[in-house]
């Protein structure tokens, strides 16, 4: 969809700062940080290029097909500005940095990002970066590097609570509650890797460390029953690996590296329930380093297993609550797409092979084929627009890549769900569906608004959790402000089911179907 087809791309077209263009893209980057904003664009921060680590934050859209340079320098290598702690300010950065920051999107679309590494070492600062104000503000943590964090009291939360510094993990989520949660990575000493468990509550600015080994001794896993959720288990501490929650607020983790005694490659599956504060292992091997099955291609019959691997921090959860995994890497870079299907506690792999080497096939660029492919990857970054599609950029093998890719799910190969997927696009339509708003009257994300272009017909329907109708229109160009039936008195914070229809150009109907977000 964009981007350089070279590996060797360390320069990005940046552009007048604030201001999107065709021309612009990202140079290659490794391990940047990624967010997806509330109208479904994407963002990147930092990641190592060809030229040094960088500290821009990037915007695409993917309606547009452009990008944005939207804040940082256009150099690499360039220092944090930490300001006053909690203070916004438009001349705080957070600094060159790569190798695994944690980046999670809140309910109300700020951005958050912890630890990683800068030019100096492992960090454990936590930042915040709000998109209208287009600042960036120091929330905690150490300015410098190495620091082993403060643990306190297991459960109890604290002001001076800290996650120790880290890098090469991408798990942080974002519960149902609107608190952070980040799990493992490797330790600034000793190539320890955490297995500790963080929750942090953005209304009191308290950590609490929920779960694990204390100042990361690599403890091993405790596996337990395979599908039992018990107060025993817990994974191993690991870096690197693939991260999901589901539709009930569940986290989840598969594979990663564990360095010490010795550097190996995991398959196994984990869900943590925060309900209970417990882990359940789920599926894969307990026996690290494992070759993997490679089956049929969307054969859900075929035994499936995928195969351990590390650096797979390209990872989605689609509209219909499956976890997607591509790329990540045992001996080499794979190329290979899989879908874990929740309900059934099974992988099937949608598209690949066990084949060596997998280079990229680029094809021409906008244009869909069932020949292209991205090529083996570590470290790429991943979102899911609106519309329910896939997008991948970058990520390393051998070079930093600059490559962005866009991947619309095959319903057909892995089945289908009860919650419809939004219509695929086209090359002359367009269907976009936030999933919050925000009508608090600041002019940000103040109304509902369905981007849909390329149909003949459109209606919407909005319904509260009592199944009290409070908006419709037929109009596309109408959009809820957040009153019943835009008119009357403010509908208060909660979740709204909606039913979208339209119809194509050849007048076939499609109804879509899915929950919403107001936020006040």
């Amino acid at each position: 969809m964009s981007g350089s087809n070279s590996a060797a791309s360390p320069v990005g077209v940046y552009g007048i700062q604030g201001v999107s263009s065709a021309a612009n893209h990202p140079p290659g980057l490794y391990e940047a940080c990624e967010w997806t904003d509330l109208q479904g664009n994407f963002w990147l921060f930092g990641g190592l290029a060809g030229n040094g680590m960088q500290n821009t934050l990037w915007k695409y859209d993917p309606l547009i097909n452009e990008w944005t340079w939207v804040h940082g320098s256009a150099l690499p290598s360039q220092p944090a500005s930490y300001g006053t702690l909690t203070v916004p300010s438009a001349s705080n950065t957070p600094g060159a940095r790569a190798y695994g920051c944690i980046s999670v999107t809140d309910l109300n679309g700020d951005f958050w990002l912890f630890g990683g590494s800068d030019a100096f070492g492992f960090k454990n600062d936590l930042w915040r970066y709000n998109i209208a104000s287009n600042m960036w503000t120091w929330m905690g943590g150490p300015t410098g590097t190495g620091d082993i964090g403060t643990y306190g009291i297991q459960g109890v939360p604290s002001t001076s609570n800290i996650p120790g510094a880290r890098n090469e993990t991408a798990a942080g989520w974002c519960d149902n509650n609107n608190n952070i949660w980040l799990f493992g990575g490797m330790a600034p000493y000793g190539g320890a890797t955490y297995n500790d468990l963080w929750k942090y509550n953005i209304a009191t600015g308290e950590w609490t460390f929920m779960k694990g080994s204390v100042y990361a001794v690599n403890a091993p896993s405790v596996y337990g029953t395979l599908g039992v959720a018990s107060p025993l288990n817990e994974p191993c501490g690991r870096e690197v690996y693939a991260h999901w929650k589901d539709a009930a607020g569940n986290l989840w983790i598969y594979g990663g590296e564990t360095i010490l005694p010795q550097t190996v490659q995991h398959g196994d599956l984990w869900k943590y329930d925060p309900a209970i504060n417990q882990w359940t292992w789920m599926n894969g091997s307990p026996i690290p380093e494992s070759e993997g099955q490679f089956p049929i291609l969307c054969d859900a019959n075929d035994t499936s297993e995928v195969p351990s691997q590390m650096e797979d921090r390209a990872c989605w959860t689609d509209t219909c609550g499956n976890f997607w995994l591509y790329g990540g890497a045992l001996n080499y870079a794979f190329t290979n797409l899989w879908c874990y299907i929740v309900a059934d506690n099974s992988w099937i792999m949608v598209e690949g092979s066990g084949a060596f080497p997998q280079l990229p096939i680029f094809g021409t660029m906008g244009v869909s084929s069932p020949t292209n492919r991205p090529g083996g990857k570590v470290g790429a970054n991943a979102w899911r627009d609106n519309s329910g599609n896939l997008w991948l950029f970058g990520g390393g093998n051998g070079s930093s890549w600059g490559d962005l890719w866009r991947y619309v799910p095959d319903y057909d190969c892995i089945g289908t769900c009860t919650s419809s997927p939004p219509p695929p696009p086209s090359d002359t339509s367009l269907f976009s569906v936030p999933n919050v708003f925000t009508p608090n009257g600041d002019n940000t994300n103040d109304v509902f608004e369905v981007k849909v272009v390329g149909y003949d017909s459109y209606a919407i329907e909005i319904y509260d959790r009592w199944g009290v109708q409070v908006f419709h229109a037929d109009d596309a160009s109408i959009h809820w402000n957040g009153t019943l039936q835009n008119t009357g008195s403010n509908c208060s914070s909660g979740t709204y089911y909606y039913i979208i229809t339209l119809t194509d150009q050849s007048q076939v109907a499609i109804r879509t179907t899915g929950f919403l977000t107001l936020l006040r």
